[in-house]
């Protein structure tokens, strides 16, 4: 089986076009066929390609919908035989990490439901086709802060139990970071080093859902160039402890944080200061639709933010033990 960590090393080892125009090419066992094996290879433009052989009496799907990669029916010259490919070629550098995403996922699609390969490669294009066209954005630094602080409590997640990626509901719209049956965690990140006062969106933030128990982290940590962990160093901490990295990257892609931005934000470092957990009750200081007389938003009012000061206790955060429990509980739930 062929894993997103081989494709990922493969370019590496893929010499430019020789002077005489001939390209290299490096072929993915995939298949004991050995006439169906995929290829990898980087055309003299130094687009990177994914050609998948087929019959040449088939008609196939092409799509170039997404300015950032073509699906195209290419002929090319394989030990002096023209053969006819399936052709998933990347036009723009900044997409090549998820380039391999994309890649691993096509042939995990043909592997899986024995679809043809121009149809598995139309099928997960069409799942990534909202990133393809973007341009290379690095996020705002307070979004890579909060990044920062939620996959630290990932990290003790997973040292717990390593299948705890699914608690993490934050990159797929959830209300909450992480949700864990009757555990619900929201984190918070801070660099301040004076003083906790952190910002809260929109009155069901700390809103817990009904028959569940809401908790806060706060993450406090310190920008620390040139020492540190980075976001690809917590990604590799992740892998290390048994995550899958597709299943990571994923994740990360829908908030924006592809394999290339990660890259480019490798020398935004930062240590781990403090972690602190607080339970979020009626003696917490919180804003929430039990606030209003109503039990909702005034009139007029569509969206609240506020900013709560925990730097002086109450409210005490939970001792080690009892946070550790919490962690242990949620992670635990997961089977």
């Amino acid at each position: 089986m062929i894993t997103l960590e081989i494709i990922q090393r493969i370019w590496s080892l893929i010499p430019p076009p020789t002077p005489d125009g001939s390209i290299q090419i490096h072929e993915l066992d995939i298949s004991p066929d050995e006439s169906a094996k995929a290829i990898l290879t980087i055309d003299h433009q130094g687009h990177r390609h994914l050609l998948l052989p087929t019959p040449s009496n088939r008609k196939l799907i092409e799509d170039k919908k997404s300015s950032g990669l073509h699906l195209l029916s290419s002929e090319w010259v394989d030990e002096q035989m023209r053969r006819l490919f399936v052709d998933l070629v990347c036009l723009k550098p900044h997409l090549n990490g998820l380039f391999d995403l994309i890649i691993y996922d096509a042939l995990t699609e043909i592997e899986k439901f024995h679809v043809q390969p121009d149809r598995a490669c139309l099928t997960i294009l069409n799942k990534w086709r909202e990133f393809l066209s973007r341009d290379a954005v690095i996020p705002e630094h307070s979004a890579v802060i909060g990044l920062f602080g939620e996959l630290t409590v990932l990290r003790r997640l997973v040292q717990v139990n390593a299948h705890s990626l699914s608690l993490w509901m934050g990159p797929d719209g959830g209300r909450f970071d992480f949700f864990a049956g009757n555990h619900v965690l929201e984190v918070k990140t801070t660099t301040r080093r004076q003083g906790i006062q952190l910002t809260i969106h929109g009155h069901d933030q700390l809103d817990a859902p009904v028959e569940s128990n809401l908790y806060l982290a706060v993450i406090l940590i310190e920008e620390t160039p040139g020492a540190g962990e980075n976001l690809n160093m917590l990604v590799e901490a992740l892998v290390a402890l048994g995550v899958s990295r597709a299943d990571t990257y994923r994740k990360l892609a829908r908030i924006g944080f592809t394999p290339d931005i990660l890259e480019m934000l490798n020398g935004q470092r930062f240590t781990l200061v403090e972690q602190r957990v607080y339970p979020v009750d009626d003696s917490f200081p919180r804003i929430t639709a039990g606030s209003f007389i109503t039990g909702q938003l005034p009139r007029g009012v569509i969206a609240l933010n506020y900013t709560i000061d925990l730097s002086i206790p109450p409210p005490y955060p939970l001792n080690e033990t009892d946070a550790a429990a919490v962690i242990t509980a949620m992670a635990e739930s997961v089977s």
